[in-house]
């Protein structure tokens, strides 16, 4: 067996193992699944299943891991006062690749931020999520707030945007496709500049 053959064998076999979890986690939690049910799921020998992942956990590091990499790739560095956002269309290009992002692995970000998701996966999540807009209220907010506020309104805001994300990807098929990217870019940039008052 060649090389590419081989490559192609592993890249089907974690896709499949990627789908089967995925639905198993729609209706069971990480902790009541076995490597057992997900290889008869998919139809593979356990041992194959082996072959790429320790257990069930690992499985499900080694995704979120590809997940999180993927959304930083998207995001971009991380800004600094010496390299801030520029401009509203900048921020608005990167809404619109989060989305984009989003929409592309709807099924695995939906079980992921889902009720039978990892906690601690959600917790990297926004603590991501929040020192972006911790670096974003500090630099384009109107005057005013005290560290506290700033704080208390990072909250709210990151709170918000999980909440917005996953009531989102949980619609129905229907809802979803009517919901666009563009429709969702638009929308948030509307809530973060008439929401939180900033000034651009």
């Amino acid at each position: 067996m060649n090389q590419n053959t081989k490559d192609r064998r592993v890249r089907k076999t974690k896709r499949l193992l990627l789908e089967g979890l995925t639905e198993l986690m729609k209706t069971k939690s990480i902790n009541d699944i076995t490597v057992k049910e997900l290889a008869d799921r998919v139809d593979i020998n356990r041992s194959t299943f082996y072959l790429h992942y320790q257990d069930i956990y690992d499985m499900i590091k080694h995704i979120e891991d590809d997940i999180m990499n993927q959304l930083n790739e998207v995001l971009g560095p991380m800004p600094t006062s010496n390299d801030p956002i520029q401009s509203e269309e900048e921020i608005e290009n990167i809404i619109k690749s989060i989305f984009e992002f989003l929409y592309e692995n709807r099924a695995v970000c939906r079980v992921l931020l889902g009720p039978n998701g990892d906690i601690k996966f959600l917790n990297k999540v926004l603590d991501n999520v929040s020192e972006r807009i911790n670096f974003f209220l500090r630099s384009y907010m109107t005057t005013g707030y005290t560290n506290f506020d700033l704080a208390l309104i990072n909250k709210f805001f990151v709170t918000g945007c999980i909440g917005l994300v996953k009531y989102w990807l949980e619609s129905d098929d229907e809802t979803f496709e009517k919901t666009d990217i563009p429709h969702m870019t638009s929308l948030f940039m509307d809530l973060l500049k008439n929401g939180l008052r900033v000034k651009m």
